[in-house]
């Protein structure tokens, strides 16, 4: 018979360190509408909800003319055929349905939270706005005004034009990924703009549905019966190409006289999230500035003091991505902020990362990761993502195994490939 530990004892006692393992993610059923839509379906009956994501493709990437993605996300919900705006939000209200519209660089995003009881009721609605979203001009005309009144205030802000001044510059003024929203674009939109672009990429369009939560036959049965009687004209759509500009690495300063910090960004081109050195980059990127016990935090905040907080970030959008470092600094710290910077970035591409260190990362991912994936709907996030990249379905069962299987000597090699070229260094402020 053991011995009993007091409780005082066990304070002393470390929990035993259990490593990380795969494991397989739920996989969606996949089911095909009547219409040929696709729907991944994940199925939990821990809660009476229903999350529906659909996924259009009509971002910025698709728009006919700059300025139409931003409002078109804002304006689907502001009136239709048979309800006017206030009539929307007042059926979303009365059902407790959270919801959101928006639109990025590659896709707009419907994102409904029903009670698995209204679901039916919220197809309808859903439906209409797919199809029958008017644009009208009064309500044009404020979301207008109020998006100018934003971007007023953001140019008082350095890290705004800091972060729009680095994807200019890795992507020039004509591509969708670079361009900046200005008052003068937004006064450019008409309802007619936005109602031919409507048409041209949601309405009859083929997009993606992804449905998590307490799913029934009867709640398939009702889906089809709406969104898979929708016209959808072909199961592709025409082909995009935009050409970036060529970008050549740049210094800019931006002085701003009352400005008490300076906005520092760091930026490089990179590859799309399919690449293989996806995941093994995105270690490197978490030891140089990805977490809170980062290199570049223990530098530039512990050691110098020079900031509350910097980080590198890796931006993956469907056709381009880029890498980043960012933060803000007292103005007469910047200079030295930035050689450290540069310091921490040479010292990655010269010196191989101790396995103590890169443990400790690891571990960190994989932990992140776990609590990444604890309910259907943010497992529903995932394949989302898994979606949006065009992954293969499997790409999350060997993630923890891909992460633990990096080695310092990899590192090395993918810091001299992509770190050790010239690095284009936005500085607002």
């Amino acid at each position: 018979m053991s011995t009993p530990v007091s409780s005082a004892s066990y304070r002393k006692i470390a929990p035993n360190v259990q490593p990380f393992n795969d494991f397989e993610l739920v996989k969606p059923v996949y089911y095909y509408l009547d219409n040929r839509t696709c729907v991944w379906v994940l199925y939990s009956d821990m809660q009476p909800i229903i999350n529906m994501q659909i996924l259009l493709n009509a971002g910025k990437w698709h728009e006919p003319k700059q300025g139409l993605a931003p409002l078109l996300g804002k304006m689907i919900a502001e009136g239709t055929k048979q309800h006017n705006s206030q009539q929307i939000h007042e059926f979303f209200d009365s059902l407790g349905i959270f919801w959101d519209i928006s639109t990025g660089v590659d896709q707009t995003q419907m994102n409904f939270y029903a009670m698995s009881k209204h679901f039916e009721k919220l197809l309808y609605m859903v439906a209409e706005l797919l199809t029958e979203a008017t644009f009208p001009p009064k309500e044009l005309e404020q979301f207008k005004q109020k998006i100018i009144q934003q971007i007023q205030i953001n140019k008082q802000k350095t890290n705004q034009e800091a972060n729009l001044l680095s994807r200019e510059c890795l992507y020039g003024n004509s591509h969708p990924y670079g361009y900046r929203l200005t008052e003068e674009l937004v006064q450019t939109v008409q309802s007619e703009d936005l109602l031919c672009f409507y048409h041209q990429a949601i309405c009859a369009s083929p997009f993606h549905i992804i449905l998590s939560g307490e799913i029934s036959e009867k709640h398939l049965i009702s889906l089809n019966k709406t969104i898979g009687s929708l016209s959808i004209c072909s199961d592709t759509q025409p082909l995009v190409v935009h050409t970036k500009n060529s970008s050549h690495p740049t210094r800019i300063v931006v002085e701003k006289e009352n400005a008490l910090q300076t906005s520092i960004r760091v930026v490089c081109p990179l590859f799309v999230k399919k690449h293989p050195h996806q995941i093994p980059f995105g270690v490197l990127n978490e030891v140089l500035g990805g977490y809170f016990g980062s290199r570049l935090m223990k530098n530039l905040r512990e050691k110098h003091g020079f900031t509350y907080g910097v980080h590198s970030t890796i931006t993956f959008m469907r056709h381009e991505g880029f890498f980043s470092i960012g933060t803000d600094v007292n103005k007469e710290h910047r200079d030295a902020a930035l050689e450290q910077i540069k310091f921490e970035i040479e010292r990655l591409c010269q010196q191989l990362i101790p396995e103590e260190e890169l443990t400790i990362v690891k571990n960190y991912m994989s932990g992140v990761y776990l609590k990444s994936v604890n309910t259907p709907i943010a497992i529903a996030d995932l394949y989302k993502n898994i979606s949006y990249h065009q992954l293969p379905d499997n790409y999350f069962d060997h993630y923890i195994s891909h992460i633990n299987s990096v080695t310092a000597e990899e590192l090395l090699e993918l810091s001299q490939k992509y770190l050790s070229g010239a690095f284009s260094e936005i500085l607002v402020g």
